[in-house]
Order: C-alpha cells, then sequence, then structure tokens
C-alpha cells in the first residue's frame, strides 16, 4: 500500500514539474510558427 501511495506522489510531483516545461514548450512553438507565418507573408 505504502509502495502505491510513493508511486501517486511522486507521479504528482513529476507531472507538477514537468508542466510549465511543457505549457512553455507549446508557447515558444506557437511564437515560432507565427514568426515563420509572418515572414512568409512578407516575403510572399
Amino acid at each position: 500500500m505504502s509502495n502505491k501511495l510513493a508511486y501517486k506522489w511522486r507521479k504528482a510531483s513529476i507531472d507538477a514539474s514537468l508542466r510549465p516545461v511543457l505549457v512553455g514548450g507549446l508557447k515558444g512553438i506557437e511564437k515560432e510558427s507565427l514568426r515563420i507565418t509572418r515572414a512568409g507573408a512578407l516575403s510572399q
């Protein structure tokens, strides 16, 4: 039973630490794609 709790706690802490990284990565990708579309529109 304590093993299960430790696994859940570990998973929750990993999720909590990775969430900002994932969100930041997605925002970075959105910014890059916007920059690319803008550059493409300007070059055309």
